[in-house]
């Protein structure tokens, strides 16, 4: 299963820099004449020279990874993994299907013909016909993924995307995410599962599973942004973090800085105008000191943590903090939650009142470092925690 998992954060990668196979679709024709695919930024020197040092590929994950970091294979004359059209088209298997018609497609091979003109090595049509009648493809549900991933690139026409959704959309858990088995979610499937999801936007039963996967990755994030392992306790693969963040940007969600910014405007904004708030200082608000130098220099002009003031004691200050559900009560700033600290009680206690004093710690000073929370849900999640402190 560890390789299973670490097969999915490597396919993961590369699909998300491949370009759309639509020439081959199934008015595509018969000469196998192809759309070379665009070109994308180089990896690092380093990675791609080990392997033009090394031309031999073993397997076509290692074609789709060079292809997609921008390496002509074929131009550079790296020796390719053989691959059998009998014993692929007649293997049954959702997942070797796929994996053969993204390689042929990263190469920029025609999967339809790579292997003839007969329906039965036409690689698309195969795997099409794999579905089956509740619209799933194969036993398990990353089988199913690698299908609907690789069909979306090449013919979305060629089978039931509507029961496929269905099927998919079905599969998920109480907690929003996807899994192998059992009843918690897995992070590297569920990250998967959005680069499935991203082909069908609009579709409310998709969209419902997109806000809940990525609900659940963001609840599973450790304090330091990795994700533990589901095998091997006390690790967090790397793995599954660029699995989360190929599926993240997949379903659009920008992992830069300017969701935070617009969060954190609009919480700043709520609560300069809550009655139980004495001040906000937020670089974003023209009223601030260093306004024009965060317009300058700040690419979206603010960053994505303020402090607040709220009215009323050192104690009550620490009784809204605690009473918080959906922000954190932690320390530390940019992550993909939203922690709320009491400087006066964590970071600063051990200080003197005059030290407070001259770091201009007031007792009820709180900071907020924004993450990707929705803005409406950090809103009520304050409203109900302010109401706990009279």
């Amino acid at each position: 299963m560890k390789t299973a998992t670490k097969f999915t954060a490597f396919l993961l990668a590369a699909l998300l820099l491949l370009s759309p196979l639509s020439a081959f679709a199934d008015t595509s024709s018969a000469d196998g004449s192809l759309i070379s695919p665009a070109p994308v930024s180089p990896s690092p020197i380093s990675t791609v020279d080990y392997y033009r040092s090394n031309k031999t590929l073993s397997d076509w994950w290692e074609v789709l990874a060079l292809t997609a970091a921008g390496v002509d294979v074929k131009a550079e004359g790296f020796v390719l993994p053989a691959l059998d059209g009998d014993s692929i088209s007649t293997s049954g298997s959702p997942t070797a299907l796929a994996k053969a018609i993204l390689s042929l497609g990263a190469i920029g091979e025609n999967p339809r013909f790579y292997f003839g003109n007969a329906a039965d090595r036409d690689l698309v049509r195969v795997l099409a016909s794999l579905q089956g009648e509740n619209g799933a493809f194969g036993a398990y549900l990353n089988e199913h993924i690698y299908a609907v991933i690789a069909l979306e690139l090449t013919d979305p026409s060629a089978y039931d995307r509507d029961a496929a959704i269905v099927y998919l959309c079905s599969c998920r858990l109480a907690d929003g995410g996807f899994a192998y088995y059992g009843d918690v979610s897995d992070v590297d499937l569920t990250a998967m599962a959005l680069l499935a999801l991203q082909y069908f936007r609009g579709d409310r039963a998709a969209e419902e599973a997109i806000e809940s996967s990525v609900a659940f990755l963001v609840s599973a994030m450790s304090e330091d942004g990795a994700y533990p392992s589901a095998w091997e306790p006390g690790v967090e693969p790397s793995e599954s973090v660029s699995a989360v963040i190929s599926g993240f940007v997949a379903v659009g969600i920008d992992m830069t800085v300017e969701p935070y910014a617009k969060l954190a405007r609009k919480l700043a904004e709520y609560c300069r105008s809550h009655p139980k708030v004495e001040r906000v200082s937020f670089v974003g608000f023209d009223t601030h000191p260093s306004h024009e130098n965060a317009r300058k220099y700040y690419r979206y002009g603010s960053s994505a943590v303020f402090t607040v003031e709220l009215k009323g004691t050192l104690e009550s200050t620490v009784r809204f903090v605690e009473s918080l559900r959906l922000a954190a009560n932690m320390t530390m700033i940019g992550d993909s939650i939203t922690v709320v600290t009491h400087p006066a009680s964590t970071t600063h206690k051990q200080l003197s009142d005059a030290d407070l004093t001259a770091a201009g710690v007031t007792p009820t000073l709180l900071r907020i470092s924004l993450g990707l929370e929705n803005a409406d849900d950090l809103i009520e999640d304050f409203e109900q925690a302010f109401a706990q402190i009279g």
